[in-house]
């Protein structure tokens, strides 16, 4: 091949650590906290090429050090590239203890790897000795078992979680472009060859590693740019607020909407930490769920109630709807709620029922908020309107 393996293993360090500032830089600017585990699973992979580049050079006494690294590094790129990815269907972060018990494998073969730093040069490392024998012991059999375990694990993990998982996918990634359902896709499928590939022993069975060396390498080094940019390009879930302790606000009496001061006081602000696509997709969502579940005939909804409803923070629900309708969260609901009371009126099923009482129906819960919301979005009163387009109602 025109380049070595060592210069192939630096164009992978680069890149991966080029891809990795873009990822933090990104998550940063866009509040995409959750593509931070991108970023961790392109430095941890730079520093696995560093220490198979160093272990191949045989600089000084530097492959102890990387010795002792390479397969915590290894096993340590299993948890953070799943983090990322469950985040990226899901809009629930996972707590900070979780994190760390993900950490566990890589950090625990770390610590049974310690006896390679006292060992005295590469000597010290053979069968024969005592610290030979167990770092053998430690390499061949209880890494086997954890690498065993993780796999079995997080295979199960994602299996339990499958059926919440696909709910999240269809009704986040069905309102957004298609390219992003294949991006998706495309950096799982990625993902998965990149880490069969990083079982040097499964791929010796296939090929011979000794001959092809190179291109192995060229192979593994160029998965990197290609989960890096599929990463960075899939479009993320808006993240939920934590409420602390808030209590949502409901409905109660809605009767000055307009004078209502929204949830979110700086819109412009929250609008921006959205791409233009995360708004129109969560707009669409916003209009489907309204359509097809009607909970604003729920006189108690609250604006954090929808959010929680769409798997999003309040703040961004209650920008986008300030940008897309050019009202408040109030305002909205009061329409749709007003929408339906005509739509009642014209519905045989509800002959006989008094203008409160459909009123009621459709989530108004005082009559003054219902006959002032009436008249502001239709120009009239409930009995005039019904009495040019629904005179069987009763008054």
């Amino acid at each position: 091949m025109l380049f070595s393996t060592t210069a192939i293993l630096a164009i992978g360090i680069v890149v991966s650590l080029l891809l990795a500032f873009l990822a933090l830089e990104r998550a940063l600017r866009r509040n995409d906290k959750p593509r931070l585990f991108l970023s961790g699973f392109l430095i941890i992979t730079a520093l696995y090429f560093v220490a198979t580049n160093v272990l191949q050079v045989g600089v000084s006494d530097w492959p102890l050090l990387f010795r002792w690294l390479k397969i915590p590094l290894a096993l340590a790129m299993v948890p953070s590239f799943y983090l990322f990815a469950r985040q990226l269907i899901s809009s629930h972060p996972s707590p900070k203890h979780h994190l760390f018990l993900h950490a566990v494998p890589s950090l625990l073969v770390l610590l049974l790897n310690l006896p390679i730093l006292w060992a005295p040069g590469t000597a010290g490392l053979k069968q024969a000795s005592p610290v030979g024998w167990w770092i053998n012991l430690i390499n061949q059999h209880v890494v086997f078992a954890i690498l065993f375990l993780q796999m079995v694990g997080y295979t199960l993990r994602l299996m339990l979680r499958y059926p919440r998982y696909t709910v999240m996918f269809e009704q986040w990634y069905s309102t957004v472009p298609r390219r992003h359902q294949l991006r998706f896709r495309w950096l799982i499928t990625l993902f998965f060859g990149f880490y069969l590939l990083l079982d040097t022993y499964l791929v010796g069975l296939i090929i011979d590693l000794s001959r092809y060396q190179q291109y192995y390498t060229a192979l593994l080094v160029a998965y990197v740019p290609l989960m890096g940019w599929l990463g960075m390009e899939i479009e993320m879930l808006p993240r939920p607020a934590k409420h602390n302790g808030e209590k949502p606000t409901a409905l109660v009496d809605n009767a000055h909407e307009d004078n209502i001061v929204p949830e979110t006081l700086n819109h412009d602000r929250q609008a921006a930490l959205l791409s233009s696509e995360q708004k129109t997709a969560l707009f669409a969502r916003l209009n489907t769920y309204l359509e097809q579940h009607e909970p604003y005939c729920n006189p108690q909804l609250s604006l954090a109630d929808l959010a929680q409803a769409l798997e999003t923070n309040s703040k961004y629900l209650s920008a986008v709807i300030n940008e897309h309708c050019g009202c408040n969260f109030f305002s909205l609901i009061n329409s749709r709620r007003v929408a339906k009371v005509q739509q009642l009126m014209n519905n045989e099923a509800y002959r006989g029922y008094s203008l409160l009482g459909l009123a009621q129906t459709a989530g108004f819960n005082s009559k003054s908020a219902f006959i002032a919301a009436f008249k502001r979005h239709t120009g009239l009163t409930p009995s005039a309107w019904a009495a040019q387009n629904a005179p069987h109602i009763a008054k």
